[in-house]
């Protein structure tokens, strides 16, 4: 869907527990930092449909593995999601997320 843009989450099981991660926990001052094509540092975990596509399939997974009891969603680095990725709204022209 994104391209070479990678995963957004993974998914692992601790027991009964699956535990998905917001893959890309890099710090701001990184001499080099992951970006998004459309300008979002990946580290802030922004909610966009590259994340949410992610998301959505390890929940699916998780939720048809019939061990699995609990989800745990978790953040890599200091942020856990930043709320809505208001560049990709914007480099998108607004539109929606099947866009």
């Amino acid at each position: 869907m994104f391209g070479a843009v990678g995963e957004a989450t993974s998914l692992r099981y601790d027991g009964g527990t699956a535990i998905i991660t917001l893959l890309g926990g890099g710090t701001k001052s990184s001499k080099v930092e992951s970006l998004l094509p459309w300008g979002t540092p990946v580290r802030e975990h922004r909610l966009n449909p590259w994340l949410v596509h992610s998301l959505q399939r390890h929940l699916n997974e998780a939720e048809a593995n019939l061990a699995c009891t609990a989800i745990i969603v978790h953040g890599e680095g200091s942020f856990c999601c930043n709320g809505l990725d208001l560049a990709w709204v914007d480099a998108h022209g607004g539109g929606s997320a099947a866009d």
